[in-house]
């Protein structure tokens, strides 16, 4: 089966700014097994990726924002399903959105993205939680600029590779606050249908070239490759 993470519009928001995590199963021939939203504050988004752990569990990443004890959260989201669109878990990690999430082989749950919470402008960061939702350890990559997480993949090992762009060195890896808190997201059954896409598949017949690499600072915006242990 295929799972799909996106975002959808609230039904009867009157301000039109309101916006739902939607996750979909489709089976291997397209048809719709089922669809969930995830409404919570005024915005919850999956921008963060989604995978699948050898359970079944469906895990989700992304963004929420909304009012907060008084407050207003701009915060990373975390979701934890069944594999029949059940919610386990949601929690909000108050350090920046997560842009990309993998399963480790040990069943910890790897999230990265951008935040502010690190040395200069922004970092990349590294949360691993839990298979039950609580914090394991918290991490932020960068420099002195604006860096961000983009990617993360987990060897067989634990290592963890995070993609990344980088603008100004030197660059360090370290602690980062770890605290999450339960995110207050219901769940809800669209009925939006799925429909074939009209379209082709052509061949663009595009050049495809070899740039010169460095491993030196350039200036501007790097793509960064980080490996960190496990």
């Amino acid at each position: 089966n295929v799972y799909v993470a996106g975002v959808g519009p609230r039904p009867d928001d009157p301000f039109q700014f309101q916006f739902d995590a939607v996750v979909l199963k489709i089976d291997p021939a397209g048809n719709l097994i089922w669809q969930r939203a995830f409404p919570g504050g005024d915005v919850t988004d999956a921008r963060g990726g989604i995978d699948v752990a050898p359970d079944g569990s469906v895990y989700v990443g992304g963004g929420f924002q909304g009012p907060v004890g008084g407050g207003f959260a701009n915060d990373g989201l975390m979701l934890k399903l069944t594999s029949d669109g059940s919610l386990v878990w949601a929690r909000r990690w108050d350090g920046g959105f997560a842009e990309d999430m993998a399963v480790a082989p040990d069943g910890r749950i790897v999230f990265v993205g951008g935040t502010s919470l690190g040395q200069g402008d922004g970092d990349a960061f590294v949360l691993r939680l839990e298979p039950n939702g609580k914090t394991s350890d918290a991490s932020a990559w960068g420099g002195l600029g604006l860096d961000g997480g983009r990617g993360v993949g987990v060897a067989a090992d634990g290592t963890i590779s995070l993609g990344a762009v980088a603008e100004q060195p030197p660059y360090t890896l370290a602690g980062a606050p770890g605290h999450t808190a339960r995110a207050r997201v219901s769940v809800s059954t669209p009925t939006v249908p799925l429909v074939d896409a009209a379209g082709t598949v052509a061949d663009p017949n595009g050049v495809v070239e070899t740039p010169n690499g460095s491993t030196t600072y350039g200036g501007q915006f790097e793509a960064a490759l980080v490996r960190i242990a496990p």
